[in-house]
Formats: structure tokens, C-alpha cells, sequence
């Protein structure tokens, strides 16, 4: 027999089922998407941005890519800075300029001798769709050596 108790405790149940499958399926929606320090998808021409950075025996390799949406960007111009930081900024270090007439761009460039300290790669790119352009600006996470 069912009473009333019962039908009201099998609605709590239902109903708290229902909220913890929700917030699961929303949880793992969230992670799912990357964590970047600007978020990629503000831009119409470029759709990926990339920054990295490694440091072996006081050499740093650093480099960073950028990729235009297909049909929409016709060039993309950047420049890869290794950046130390010092005083209280980022202060650059060494560069390294590109250009590419097609959808990607890879900069990549090392420095050796590198002093002790904290390091990143700070990169900007200029994507171009005819004469039209976007600047988008990524940094690689901070290296300490």
C-alpha cells in the first residue's frame, strides 16, 4: 500500500536525482572547454592561438601558432617575444618575427645562457581576412629556472 509518506519521499528522491543528473551532465559540459587566458572564439579570423615555453640546462625554446578559419583569413603576421620577469614586468628578452599567406603561422626560436628567473613567451598576431585584420595576444604559462 502506498501512503502519502511514501509518495512524497519517491518525489524528494525523483526530484533530487533529476538536480544531481543536471549539474553532473553541466560539471562535465564545463570541462570540456580549454582554459586560455583570452578566450579564442571573440575572434572572426582566428580560430586557434597558441603560446609555449621549455627551459633545459639555461636554454629557453619558445614558440607560439596561430590558425585562421578556413575561407576567412588570407594572412597572419606575428611576433614571439621571450619575456623575463623583472621589476615588477614582463621585459622582453628576444623575438622572433613571421608571416605566412595560408591559414597557420609557427614562430618557434631559442635562447641560450638564459639567468635564473621567471619566464614566458608572449606572442601577437596580426590575422588578416583581405584588408581587414584582427590582433590576438596569447602567453604561455610562467617558467621558473
Amino acid at each position: 500500500m502506498k501512503t502519502k509518506k511514501h509518495m512524497k519521499l519517491i518525489g524528494v528522491i525523483l526530484c533530487l536525482t533529476m538536480v544531481f543528473v543536471g549539474t553532473t551532465i553541466a560539471f562535465a559540459a564545463d570541462l570540456d572547454v580549454p582554459v586560455t587566458e583570452d578566450p579564442i572564439d571573440e575572434y572572426q579570423y582566428c580560430r586557434d592561438a597558441r603560446a609555449d615555453l621549455h627551459i633545459s640546462s639555461g636554454t629557453a625554446t619558445f614558440s607560439a601558432s596561430a590558425k585562421g578559419y578556413t575561407g576567412v583569413a588570407t594572412r597572419i603576421i606575428g611576433t614571439c617575444y621571450l619575456q623575463k620577469y623583472s621589476g615588477g614586468s614582463w621585459v622582453n628578452v628576444k623575438s622572433k618575427t613571421g608571416s605566412s599567406n595560408s591559414l597557420s603561422l609557427y614562430i618557434s626560436s631559442t635562447k641560450t645562457s638564459c639567468s635564473s628567473g621567471t619566464y614566458r613567451t608572449h606572442a601577437v598576431f596580426t590575422v588578416y581576412s583581405g584588408s581587414s585584420y584582427e590582433t590576438v595576444t596569447v602567453n604561455s604559462s610562467s617558467v621558473s629556472y
